[in-house]
Parts: structure tokens; sequence; C-alpha cells
């Protein structure tokens, strides 16, 4: 059904059925608006590197390495996977991203490009990825432009379609307007700590075809409340497919530049929410790289420490089965650190407490988040 699946997995197809009326107030401007796909974003001009310079230094910086990690209940499973956006490259005419949703049946998403022109001035929004062509003039991916954020900030409403792609054609289209609410704050897992995040909250009415059928549907949001990178941290279509569509990233990693060795030096005890593993497996996801290299480096630069990698898991499944399933993360993240990055397998030991050692609530999709981590303890020289 279309958005049931998780946002980095491609929908299924739906023949396109999706002309909507647009709001008056503010389809003057955008009616002729389209989403197209394309093998390519126009070229970039002198303005976008410093919009790129100027979003890298933004609250959650828009740079290489940025993963943005959400949970996706399959009611069809009972199970609860975990699906990774992760920005590679940034240039002046391109954002180029992947997204992957890891499942017993494996891996599936693939990779998206999104146009610096639309990062400026889109007002549609599109979470897909793995589509041929991989670049959908006129959406963005993860956050909202530049323009319609600074329209909610001074008119306090905004245009907004949410749109969707399969097997090179658009399928779905919800378009509306957003209205600004309450300013707040949201808790979210950024790097090693909870970060209350500021946001805008907004909420609004879409309506359009998906499935071949009229939809009306409530849309709600909380945004980053930064022009430079208005990141949506939050959003739900509630009255979409059986139970709905949401988007809830609940964790957020990034270089960031010796932070981690500083905390290792200080604290002697880090815990590591930037490395990913396949479900249910010990197998190290692509997307942990940034965060392996970190702790690798902090390792080279002080060549006396010597580390223990603790695992951790929620508490959902056995206990022997968490407990054997956190030592075997825990072990593969010293072998990667050996094997990959030349630090001694003396320097290295590896143990796993399975969930008996949680950081908060197994109820919630975001305190099992929170739970699942890797903890570094820097033992006495």
């Amino acid at each position: 059904m279309l958005l049931a699946m998780a946002p980095a997995c491609r929908q299924a197809p739906v023949p396109e059925e999706q002309k909507q009326t647009t709001p008056p107030d503010l389809s003057a401007k955008v009616t002729a608006v389209a989403p197209v796909l394309a093998s390519d974003c126009p070229p970039g001009d002198d303005a976008a590197n410093d919009e790129i310079a100027a979003a890298a230094a933004a609250i959650v910086p828009l740079k290489p390495g940025l993963t943005l990690a959400t949970a996706w209940h399959r009611a069809t499973e009972d199970d609860e996977v975990e699906c990774l956006t992760q920005v590679h490259d940034v240039s002046a005419s391109a954002l180029a991203a992947t997204a992957n949703c890891s499942m017993r049946s494996g891996t599936e998403g693939g990779s998206r490009r999104t146009c610096q022109a639309d990062l400026r001035d889109a007002h549609m929004y599109y979470t897909g990825a793995g589509d041929d062509p991989d670049v959908l003039r006129g959406t963005t991916m993860f956050s909202l432009s530049q323009r319609a954020f600074r329209e909610l900030k001074s008119r306090g409403r905004t245009r907004h379609r949410y749109v969707s792609v399969s097997d090179g054609a658009i399928v779905g289209d919800l378009d509306g307007v957003l209205e600004r609410g309450a300013s707040g704050t949201l808790a979210t897992i950024v790097n090693d700590r909870v970060v209350d995040l500021p946001v805008i909250r907004v909420s609004g009415q879409l309506q359009g075809m998906t499935m071949k059928k009229p939809v009306d549907t409530r849309v709600t949001a909380a945004v980053i409340d930064d022009e430079r990178f208005p990141l949506i941290l939050d959003y739900a279509l509630a009255d979409v497919g059986a139970n709905g569509f949401s988007i809830r990233y609940n964790k957020i990693s990034f270089p960031a530049d010796g932070v981690l060795e500083r905390r290792l030096a200080s604290d002697e005890r880090v815990e590591v929410y930037g490395i990913y593993f396949d479900f249910n497996s010990g197998r190290i996801r692509s997307e942990s790289e940034p965060i392996l290299r970190e702790i690798a480096d902090a390792l080279q630069q002080h060549p006396d420490w010597k580390l223990s990698v603790e695992g951790h898991t929620d508490a959902v499944g056995s206990a022997a089965a968490n407990l054997e399933l956190s030592a075997r993360r825990s072990a593969a993240v010293r072998t990667v650190l050996a094997d990959r990055f030349g630090i001694a397998a003396g320097r290295l030991s590896s143990r796993g407490f399975g969930a008996n050692v949680p950081r908060d609530t197994n109820d919630t999709a975001e305190g099992r988040a929170r739970n699942r981590r890797v903890e570094l303890v820097r033992l006495p020289s």
C-alpha cells in the first residue's frame, strides 16, 4: 500500500490519477510545478556554495556522514526494523544520499539525489529512494526547503505536497497547506547524547489520490527551527493506509571533529549510537563507517589507550538471545577496528550485556532506540 512501507523503501505501483485542486492563496506561483524524474540536477551557482557552508553549520549539520535513523514497526510481520538515511556528498548541484531498511529478508532501499535548487525552493516532499533515474526534481527528501521554512516563519503557512514514486512513475500526490503551530523541543539522540532540539510544530490537511482512491488526510510535523537546514524530525499522515504513515528520526549521527576522542579522554566511557547492525545480526551496516573511523582515529592518536567494546540491546526477544546478540555485535566492532583500521587486537576487548542495562523504557520506539547502543570504555593503561 502506498506509504505503508518504510520511508527508505520503494512503494507499490499504482496508476497515476492525481490532479488536485491547489489552495488558491498559495497556488499562483507554483501551480505549474510538477515532480519530474530526471537523470541529473541543474548546475549549481555561486550562491549554492554559501548555502552549503551555512547548512554544514546548522543545529543538525547537513554534511557527508549525516545519518538519520527511524524505527519502522511492520504490523504484518510483528517486528521493528531500523531504516537509515545517510548523506554521502553535498555539491553545488545536488545532495547525494542513500536510504535503506534492514529486514529479515535483507536490505531494501537505494540511492537518491536531491537538487540544491529544490533544497532552496521546493514545496514538494518525497521520502523514498532507489528509483531509476534517482532524481525527482521539485522535491526535498528529509527537510523543508528554505523557502517553505521562511514562509512558515513569516506568513504562518506554506504550500505542501507529499508525492511518491514507483517504477519510474509518480504514483501518489497529496496537496495542501502547512500551518505553523507552537514552538518547542523534541528529545532526540544526537551522536552520543539525548538533546532537546528546537522545533516548530506544523499541521494541515492534504487531499489527493493514492491507491486509485481519493485521500483526505491530516498531516503533522515537527521541523527543526533553523532556516539553514530545516530537518523534518517527525512527520505523520494520519489517514493514509490502514495504520497511517509516519517517520520519526529518533537517532542522528554525524562526524563531530574529535568530540568522541575528547569525551573518551575526559569521561573514559562514551555511548555510541552511530554503529548500526543488520536486523537481528552482528553484521555491521555500511552506514557505520563514519563513526568507526572516528573511533579508529582516536585510538591512533593515543597509542597507549585500550578499549572495551560493550554491546547493549533493547528488550525485544528473549534475554538469552539478546545477550548472545550483544556479544556478537561488540565482537564485530572489535574485529572491524582491528582488521580494517589496523588497531592492534591486544588493545581491544569486547563483551555483551543484552538488555540488562537499559538507558530508557522499552515500551516506546524512542526508548528502544536509546537502549540499542555500543559503549566504549577506556581501560587503565
